[in-house]
């Protein structure tokens, strides 16, 4: 990893890191990729896909219909609200 894609990746994510701190980083995520890496030599032939370790099975459970609290219930706490909605400050422009 070069500084050019560190600095690539940080105006990608809105932030901003000193000579010393893209430093620090390339390290740090060099290590990562050649622990990541490691996988590339675990001999995963015959290990079903699905397998773990406990013999879980999936947990669902049946759907059942419940009553539910009306929009009237729904809305009693909101700090601002309109007839049907929550209303909350906007976060797009």
């Amino acid at each position: 990893m070069t500084n050019d894609e560190v600095r690539h990746i940080a105006d990608l994510a809105k932030l901003s890191f000193n000579n010393n701190e893209i430093e620090q980083f390339i390290a740090q995520f060099s290590q990562i990729i050649q622990y990541i890496s490691m996988i590339d030599n675990l001999q995963l032939e015959g290990i079903d896909a699905e397998a773990n370790l406990y013999g879980w099975k999936n947990a669902f459970r049946e759907d059942y219909v419940k009553p539910s609290l009306s929009k009237e219930e729904s809305l009693s706490n909101a700090p601002k609200r309109n007839e049907v909605f929550f209303k909350v400050p906007k976060m797009l422009e």
